[in-house]
């Protein structure tokens, strides 16, 4: 599997592991109620550490997404999938937003939110990868369409990452993109 998909699905976790306080962005989606502040907040300091293979953003961004985020899932539904402020906040949270069963139209709001809040998705996340040469990202950018990068982040977030690694036409697209980039392949 091409190393670029890894990132993808890895940026994918590392941004369910963000949660925020009522930071600035922009739109009503900012405010979050009590009992979701300190998801807010645990997703935000996730959101802005980074890693090898994981999109870092400024606190600004993640002050921004996370209240959104955390709207979208809502308190009460993580609560009941036994997800804690904490877990938002771990990088060991691989499966956990597949377990809220969120719907595709909240995977879509999910993935908004960084448009919404000044961040390109797919600028951050072929530059999460440290592996990859500058060509390597000019030719991913080129294959990947937008669109198609929103469709597998959407899958991974109401799915789960290991979905795109099925047989789906999805995974075949994403592959078949990424396999015009020879030198981004593992």
């Amino acid at each position: 599997m091409a190393r670029t998909v890894k990132t993808c699905l890895v940026a994918c976790v590392a941004v369910v592991t963000v949660a925020c306080s009522t930071g600035g962005g922009g739109g009503g989606d900012d405010a979050v109620s009590d009992e979701g502040k300190p998801y807010a907040e645990s997703l935000s300091k996730n959101l802005t550490k980074g890693g090898e293979g994981e999109i870092e953003l400024s606190d600004e961004q993640a002050n921004c997404i996370a209240p959104k985020w955390v709207n979208t899932m809502k308190p009460d539904r993580l609560k009941k999938a036994g997800i804690k402020p904490a877990d938002l906040g771990s990088d060991d949270n691989t499966d956990m937003l597949a377990r809220l069963k969120l719907s595709k139209d909240e995977g879509v709001a999910l993935v908004d939110a960084f448009s919404d809040c000044g961040v390109n998705l797919k600028e951050s996340f072929l530059a999460a990868d440290s592996d990859l040469t500058d060509d390597d990202r000019n030719c991913l950018n080129d294959a990947i369409s937008d669109d198609l990068l929103k469709e597998v982040l959407v899958i991974g977030f109401t799915k789960g990452p290991g979905a795109l690694s099925e047989d789906s036409d999805l995974a075949k697209e994403y592959e078949k993109a990424i396999k015009k980039c020879p030198g981004a392949r593992d």
